[in-house]
């Protein structure tokens, strides 16, 4: 009798799966994470996995592409991870750019995306996902004497506040990836 009513849970739990009423997803790049927010309120998902690692080498490829472009041969790797701490080199290390701006954009993107507030798509996602799976950014600044022989690196460290994030909006469980 008790397997009956064991068979009988183990059934109940998968017909909706079974019956096509949920649906399965894993995210385990940064496209899929995209994807996933943008349908998660329109999907009935009844399973979900996260490959936060995998989330975070995906975003750390994208990254590096976007900010590299067509230079990347010229400027090599760009962006980088160590753990949960990414690792951006400044354009003002290679173009005629101020690094405070740099700085400044990328403190302002964070700080929005802490706040909840309304930015354009491409900066919400940018600056949600550095949030949502890094614990801090650090921008070095590479400098050079007039010779371009003696470089020096000025990392600016900004931290995410991811943890507090998760805890404003009581979602702890994330916390640990």
């Amino acid at each position: 009798m008790k397997r009956f009513f064991l068979i009988i849970f183990l059934i109940s739990l998968e017909l909706p799966v079974m019956l096509g009423c949920g649906k399965t997803i894993e995210v385990d790049c940064y496209e899929k994470w995209i994807y996933y927010v943008l349908s998660a309120e329109d999907v009935n998902y009844s399973v979900v996995s996260f490959d936060h690692n995998g989330i975070r080498d995906s975003f750390v490829d994208f990254l590096d592409r976007v900010i590299a472009g067509k230079d990347k041969k010229r400027v090599g790797r760009m962006v980088w991870r160590e753990n949960k701490h990414l690792h951006i080199i400044n354009l003002s290390s290679f173009y005629e750019v101020e690094p405070e701006k740099m700085i400044y954009d990328f403190k302002k993107g964070l700080e929005n995306a802490f706040n909840d507030k309304n930015v354009s798509k491409e900066s919400r996602f940018l600056f949600n996902a550095i949030m949502h799976f890094f614990d801090d950014i650090t921008i070095h600044s590479m400098e050079s004497d007039g010779l371009g022989i003696n470089w020096k690196d000025n990392k600016i460290v900004i931290p995410t506040r991811r943890k507090e994030y998760y805890r404003k909006h009581n979602i702890d469980r994330y916390i640990r990836d």
